[in-house]
């Protein structure tokens, strides 16, 4: 879809060109939502991923989460599927498809349960939680085949848009989590 690529293609951009502090400021603010979030705290697996390329920081939320003794899972690109593996901390990983750091060989695959909640991430967002990702469609083939209960997207606040076209496919996100904010999908209020 032409309007879906070109806002992608906007906000990158603009995400490329926000300024390091003004980034790692947004990551904080955005963390401390998460870890103050009631799905985060009764959650027993924090599905997340490795930030690349300017994306918010999930380190500080993935630290507290395994300090806490909570089960953290990231994501490794196998073709066109991505699967979820267990990790206990950064030493876990290795760099892998795109040079994002993946869980190495040794680490178990993991999949949703029961009061799970992932860190998703994206390119945009809008108030009812649809997505724009990256255009490969991995994490929505996953949550196709493995639901999680609690999507949390999170995003800096110039990705949050008025709107963004929605297809039969695109999975969205439950709450959108950016600095300042916290919208909840009707259904979810």
């Amino acid at each position: 879809m032409a309007a879906k690529k070109e806002i992608r293609q906007r906000l990158l951009a603009m995400r490329s060109a926000c300024p390091k502090e003004e980034r790692t400021r947004q990551s904080a603010d955005i963390a401390r939502q998460v870890l103050a979030h009631p799905a985060y705290h009764s959650c027993g697996t924090l599905f997340s991923y490795v930030p690349f390329r300017q994306e918010v920081d999930t380190w500080p939320v993935m630290r507290t989460a395994l300090a806490e003794g909570k089960t953290v899972a990231l994501p490794k690109v196998e073709g066109r599927e991505m699967t979820f593996y267990r990790i206990t901390g950064e030493a876990d990983l290795a760099p892998g498809s795109f040079g994002i750091l993946e869980p190495k060989e040794s680490c178990p695959a993991i999949w949703p349960a029961a009061g799970d909640v992932m860190l998703l991430p994206g390119a945009a967002f809008d108030r009812e939680g649809h997505r724009i990702g990256y255009g490969g469609g991995y994490y929505d083939r996953y949550l196709e085949q493995y639901p999680v209960p609690v999507k949390l997207g999170i995003c800096f606040a110039f990705q949050l848009v008025d709107a963004i076209p929605a297809e039969t496919f695109d999975q969205a996100a439950d709450v959108v989590i950016c600095p300042h904010t916290d919208h909840m999908r009707e259904e979810l209020q």
